[in-house]
């Protein structure tokens, strides 16, 4: 079980509280938004998209012998271009890949495209595979209201804002 994570207005992500108590979540949904709202640590061949040394990575890495996240950070300043959006489906498949060394998924597969309606929107598709009949004790089912919940594949879409320089998810 997972805290619940909300998209806010402005396409942030948040924790979701209800009368004053945090909410939960069990689905897969926030196993997706964990993954990729967590900085993965860079490698020595990343490009950092600032000097400011910042070489990514968070607290739960040092209870984990597997570092969690996406290096969506990495792209904070990137433009948004056909190649820019090729990398990201790359890297989001990376951050997403924990799920199928375990064996939740078969496999992982990440679309994004621009959003015609807003040039400072990307649109991500998160489409996950289950070989037949594929199914473990303790692993998250989708979440009820979920894109796809209950079908083989499961399928999740979000949106990014690219704004003022970050991607805020």
């Amino acid at each position: 079980m997972d805290l619940k994570i909300v998209e806010t207005g402005e396409g942030d992500l948040d924790l979701s509280i209800e009368s004053g108590d945090l909410q939960t979540d069990t689905g897969l949904d926030a196993a997706i938004r964990v993954s990729l709202g967590t900085d993965a640590p860079a490698e020595e061949g990343d490009t950092l998209p600032d000097n400011s040394g910042y070489r990514g990575g968070w607290w739960c890495d040092a209870l984990t012998l597997t570092p969690l996240g996406s290096k969506l950070w990495l792209y904070r300043r990137s433009k948004i271009s056909e190649e820019t959006l090729a990398d990201l489906s790359d890297v989001i498949e990376a951050g997403l890949s924990w799920m199928v060394d375990i064996g939740m998924v078969s496999a992982v597969t990440a679309l994004l495209e621009r959003d015609r309606s807003r040039r400072d929107r990307v649109l991500l598709t998160v489409r996950l595979e289950r070989s037949a009949g594929q199914r473990r004790a303790g692993v998250p089912s989708p979440a009820p209201g979920s894109a796809g919940a209950g079908a083989d594949p499961l399928v999740f879409q979000y949106s990014y804002l690219w704004n003022e320089g970050r991607i805020a998810r």
